[in-house]
């Protein structure tokens, strides 16, 4: 099996302690695995929200952050995060990348699986173009933080558990 299809599982102190498929970590309870999120602002200080793909198996057409991801095998949080900011948003080259921190959730979708994860949460400015990939992202748009919390308030049930998560620590302070 490809390293770029195992994922890293972790201790409570995100020691790596192994490396497993999709199917094996997210099972049951699911194990800890690293993941990262990037928080994507533009120049007017607005963050890049996106729409999941109907087409993802956990959490299809929930709102997210700028960019979600496993890190897989061969990989850092960083590496993890800047292959992401390529593949979904079609961001390549350089931007700098602020690691905020790093937190543990859990969250159960349907009878399809579980994640429990270990998330690595960074932030980067970036006015260039932006192309989607809709296997993905079936949209995306800019929003202000004023606009987030307003609308986390009346509909917070469609946004990503992670989503959440992030922004009661980080963004709603």
């Amino acid at each position: 099996m490809s390293s770029k299809s195992l994922l890293t599982v972790v201790d409570e102190e995100d020691n790596v302690i192994n490396h497993l498929s999709w199917d094996k970590v997210h099972e049951e309870d699911g194990l800890l695995h690293r993941a990262v999120t990037v928080l994507l602002f533009n120049n007017c200080g607005e963050l890049l929200m996106q729409k999941r793909s109907e087409q993802k198996r956990l959490w299809p057409s929930y709102l997210d952050l700028s960019v979600a991801t496993h890190v897989f095998a061969d990989e850092s949080y960083e590496s993890a995060a800047r292959r992401r900011l390529r593949e979904e948003l079609g961001i390549d080259g350089v931007v700098d990348l602020e690691k905020l921190f790093v937190f543990r959730y859990h969250s159960q979708y349907r009878d399809v699986g579980s994640e429990r994860e270990m998330c690595a949460v960074f932030r980067t400015n970036y006015d260039g173009k932006v192309s989607p990939n809709p296997e993905e992202i079936s949209e995306y748009n800019f929003a202000s933080i004023v606009e987030l919390r307003s609308d986390v308030r009346k509909s917070s049930g469609n946004y990503t558990p992670w989503f959440l998560e992030v922004f009661k620590t980080y963004i709603e302070k």
